[in-house]
């Protein structure tokens, strides 16, 4: 069971800032959606929160600042999908879901039952285990996203890191990726997702971290951060409201300043 603390946290490329000034903390058993308009932020928050790119500020685990815990042992605490990530080697899609094993393992270490196990499961929590001899590099763009979803789940690390992991995705798998994402926290972990799909993010996510010009605008449950003046706000469209089932669905309408690009 792992928290994650991010205090004034900032990220500038050169004079450029990315991030300013964000703070908050998330606990284990929750699905939190980092959400907000292109360049709000959100990619360069969550990779500060992996440690990959410099900031200032503080990011803790358990109260620890990230710099104070071994490279080894953070990757075992912290798991990371990038968005399009690349991949130039031709490895089964088996293979690439094993490499999310190497943070438990000794050098020259073949895999162990509990490697085994776990590469399973994360094949299957990511709907891939009929493509596990597959190469890679033969795959569509949704179904290597998949693939390397499964890698980052089979990590089994209790903070899991995505970024935009449906994007990529039919409204089938996109679907099953965030209930996959949700059941994870719910065993759990912490999952900290950017998302750009806002009715997605609001059914499947138990909070919401919305960005804008690289500030927190709003943090709380789904229904309190997509209201009105929110959306607007961040970007710049209005929104419908809808119940459906007993929950609330919101979907983008209409932009509320087209003449402004």
């Amino acid at each position: 069971m792992t928290s994650i603390r991010a205090r004034d946290l900032t990220v500038s490329f050169g004079d450029l800032p990315a991030v300013a000034g964000v703070s908050f903390v998330a606990g284990p058993g929750a699905l939190v959606g980092l959400i907000g308009p292109n360049g709000a932020g959100k990619t360069s928050l969550i990779r500060a929160l992996a440690d990959l790119v410099p900031f200032g500020g503080a990011v803790e685990l358990d109260g620890r600042p990230v710099q104070q815990i071994g490279r080894r042992a953070f990757s075992r605490m912290v798991a990371y999908l990038a968005q399009s990530q690349p991949v130039h080697w031709p490895f089964s899609v088996r293979d690439l879901a094993a490499l999310g094993r190497l943070p438990h393992r000794a050098p020259f270490q073949g895999l162990s039952d509990a490697d085994k196990a776990a590469i399973d499961e994360a094949l299957a929590l990511a709907a891939m285990t009929g493509f596990a001899s597959r190469p890679v590099d033969t795959l569509s763009g949704g179904e290597r996203a998949r693939a390397l979803l499964a890698r980052a789940l089979a990590v089994k690390a209790p903070v899991l890191l995505v970024d935009e992991p449906i994007a990529a995705l039919d409204p089938y798998h996109q679907i099953g990726i965030m209930e996959v994402l949700r059941a994870y926290a719910e065993a759990g972990a912490l999952v900290i997702a950017v998302l750009h799909d806002l009715t997605l993010a609001e059914r499947f996510c138990h909070r919401l971290l919305l960005l804008r010009e690289g500030r927190l605008l709003a943090d709380g449950p789904p229904a309190e951060v997509l209201v009105d003046e929110n959306v607007r706000a961040a970007y710049r469209v209005a929104v419908i409201h809808h119940i459906h089932d007993g929950q609330r669905v919101t979907v983008p309408w209409e932009r509320v300043d087209p003449g402004v690009r």
